[in-house]
């Protein structure tokens, strides 16, 4: 599977977890995931400066910053009061 389909299928489960009940402890584990595939991707394009970007692999980019943009609006309040939360408890 490349770094691609792997950052689609992380999404995948992130969006699944946000129409679930959300677990605080699923998220942190698939966030992390998801950082270190696209440090993974950051450190493969450095070495490949010079390979140009296929048409479907900036669809496919295209696709997944659209699909971070989404996660990222509805996920991001409930991180939020999560946090708010969790300070009021200390």
């Amino acid at each position: 599977m490349n770094k691609l389909q792997k950052v689609h299928s992380i999404l995948e489960k992130l969006d699944e977890l946000n129409k679930s009940k959300f677990k605080s402890s699923d998220f942190v584990s698939l966030n992390k995931e998801f950082e270190v595939t696209l440090g993974e991707i950051v450190e493969q394009r450095k070495v490949v400066l010079t390979k140009e970007i296929t048409t479907e692999d900036k669809n496919n980019i295209f696709d997944l910053i659209s699909k971070i943009e989404f996660l990222e609006a509805s996920i991001l309040p409930k991180a939020d009061l999560m946090n708010s939360f969790s300070k009021s408890l200390k």
